[in-house]
């Protein structure tokens, strides 16, 4: 097979997005660490961008347990991906994943502000995903 060439596989996901989730590559059962989060910061600079997981550790604050840096494509990449994994997750499951108001306020997140900016993403670049 050609290297441009699709394999079956590309064409089975092209004609069903969701049978990407029913393969597992090699790499990803390898052995690393796990972790849980229930707090996370980002930092974005010229260069990429930086996430900060942690967890909440009562009156002491959050406690850092895994940074990972990425490029802002595969920020962007990973914006993608978790759309589409959680709201098929919403559809196949009939239950709409929910934020509590209280941390919404607490990291200044609002519906009005991400619709806001998705509008001004679009009127900069038309035609964008």
């Amino acid at each position: 097979m050609e290297p441009d060439e699709p394999s079956a596989a590309d064409e089975e996901f092209e004609e069903d997005p969701s049978a990407a989730y029913a393969k597992v590559p090699d790499w990803f059962t390898q052995s690393v660490p796990d972790h849980y989060a229930d707090t996370v910061n980002a930092s974005v600079g010229p260069y990429g961008l930086s996430l900060t997981f942690g967890v909440r550790a009562g009156a002491q604050g959050p406690v850092s347990k895994a940074r990972v840096h990425m490029s802002h494509a595969m920020a962007d990449v990973l914006r993608r991906l978790l759309h589409r994994v959680l709201t098929n997750f919403e559809l196949e499951n009939e239950y709409q994943v929910t934020v509590l108001p209280t941390v919404l306020r607490e990291l200044k997140l609002t519906d009005e502000d991400l619709d806001e900016l998705t509008k001004k993403r679009s009127d900069r670049f038309p035609g964008a995903p």
